[in-house]
C-alpha cells in the first residue's frame, strides 16, 4: 500500500512539474507573439498614417516590445 502511495505522489509531482513547464512556456509563446502582432500593427499604422493607441496593447504585448527594444538597443 505504501509502494502505491509513494508512486501517484511521484506521479501527481511529476504531472505538477510538466503543468508548470507548459504554462511557463505557453506564457513565453503569447508574449512574443503579443510583440509580434504588435509590432506588425505599428509597421502597419505606419503605412497608413495611423498609429497604434498604447491602451489597445496588452501587459504582454508592451512587456515584450520593451524587452526587444532592450535587447536590440543593447546590440
Amino acid at each position: 500500500m505504501n509502494a502505491l502511495i509513494y508512486f501517484l505522489l511521484g506521479l501527481i509531482e511529476n504531472l505538477a512539474v510538466q503543468t508548470r513547464a507548459w504554462a511557463e512556456l505557453t506564457q513565453k509563446l503569447h508574449n512574443c507573439w503579443s510583440a509580434t502582432v504588435h509590432e506588425a500593427a505599428v509597421e502597419a499604422g505606419e503605412h497608413t498614417g495611423r498609429p497604434v493607441p498604447i491602451e489597445a496593447q496588452s501587459d504582454g504585448a508592451r512587456l515584450a516590445s520593451k524587452a526587444y527594444t532592450k535587447r536590440t538597443a543593447l546590440g
